[in-house]
């Protein structure tokens, strides 16, 4: 995997969570989904980086030398493994939370929650 899918999958979560919206049980099956990919996204890249070849995504290079990259370095794994890993937790606690309390704007919640991790 691609340090650039780890942020692509949230952010592609958002279009679907808005758009069932008043479904709440499909809404909610979306964020879960988003936050299982994303983690799997960002786990997979651990064997490579131990393996001192760190994932990276290349969007494109300004000049010879200078390019707009994500990379997955050691620490930065350390700590999008740790986030998406929260991600999973938050976003059950997060489920049961809104739906316990019956709180408005939920799909606004789940939306704006993808695009925060992502």
């Amino acid at each position: 995997m691609t340090p650039l899918v780890a942020v692509a999958v949230p952010m592609a979560a958002i279009v679907p969570i808005l758009l069932s919206g008043r479904r709440p049980n499909l809404r909610e099956a979306w964020s879960l989904a988003a936050a299982l990919a994303t983690a799997g996204a960002v786990w997979s890249m651990l064997s490579g980086t131990l393996a001192g070849e760190p994932a990276e995504s290349v969007l494109f290079e300004l000049a010879p030398g200078a390019a707009i990259a994500f990379r997955a370095d050691a620490a930065g794994l350390l700590f999008a493994m740790l986030a998406s890993g929260l991600w999973v937790v938050t976003t059950v606690y997060s489920i049961g939370y809104m739906r316990a309390l019956e709180e408005g704007h939920q799909t606004r919640y789940y939306a704006a929650f993808a695009l925060s991790v992502a």
